[in-house]
């Protein structure tokens, strides 16, 4: 054994900014594990992110309060589950998704 390990070099295949909203619900339909990334434009707002089988989504999978202007969190959705971003005072900067 020679201690080297393999690492994919493309762990996502598509790349997309998307104009998706806070408060919206959306779903994973690509068959692959969804990463999302947001970057809030407000301080001292609070962001919670819902993830289910079913719509609308209920269950808190993340809660993250920005002290700061473009605090950023990901995370990831396994295929078929639904998705949703719930914002107290947050600005959305950016959304992007990657699959």
């Amino acid at each position: 054994m020679s201690g080297n390990i393999d690492i994919p070099v493309t762990l996502f295949k598509n790349i997309t900014v998307t104009g998706n909203a806070l408060s919206t619900t959306y779903q994973n339909t690509t068959g692959l594990p969804r990463l999302v990334a947001i970057t809030l434009n407000t301080a001292g707002a609070t962001l919670t992110v819902q993830i289910d089988t079913f719509t609308p989504p209920t269950t808190d999978r993340l809660t993250v309060s920005s002290s700061t202007t473009g605090k950023y969190i990901a995370f990831i959705v396994s295929p078929g589950q639904y998705y949703k971003v719930e914002s107290a005072g947050a600005g959305l900067l950016s959304w992007t998704e990657w699959d």
